[in-house]
């Protein structure tokens, strides 16, 4: 929880791609894949539900604010693949409770809003991200498969 706290802080003060913020997601994730008790009360104290901020770009966002969003996109990513791989069955669950918080239609503009067109990796971690959680979840996947991509206007 502490270190969300700093991640959202640096984001607000507009450091949002920093070493600490990178450092601080890196020890997120460490903590997380360390034990699925990590992982259950990073869900049960609803640690889970602010990554849904820190996925979604300001309309003019800097680099700085792709490298946050690429960097939750990832945590997420790794989040659902532990608890998958623990057999404790927690993936399923994590997984309807990302899809209540709205995890997705976070997820969904980084693939499909023409301002993420220049942030390759971005889309590549946010693509990771939601194959993931649609995984054996079919309401995701309908909402995925009902997703619209919007155009640049102009030039």
């Amino acid at each position: 929880e502490h270190l969300l706290r700093i991640v959202e802080a640096e984001v607000v003060a507009g450091d949002g791609g920093s070493a600490v913020v990178c450092d601080c997601f890196n020890l997120i994730a460490g903590l997380l894949l360390a034990s699925s008790a990590n992982r259950r009360l990073f869900s049960e104290t609803g640690c889970m539900h602010r990554l849904v901020p820190l996925l979604r770009l300001p309309p003019s966002h800097t680099k700085d604010d792709a490298r946050c969003v690429e960097l939750a996109s990832n945590l997420l990513t790794q989040l659902l693949e532990a608890s998958d791989a623990d057999g404790s069955g927690d993936g399923a669950s994590t997984r309807d409770a990302l899809h209540r918080q709205g995890m997705l239609s976070a997820l969904l503009p980084l693939l499909t809003d023409p301002t993420t067109v220049t942030e390759p990796a971005l889309r590549v971690e946010a693509l990771g991200a939601i194959s993931v959680l649609i995984k054996q979840h079919d309401i995701s996947s309908a909402d995925v498969a009902s997703a619209e991509t919007t155009r640049k206007h102009g030039g």
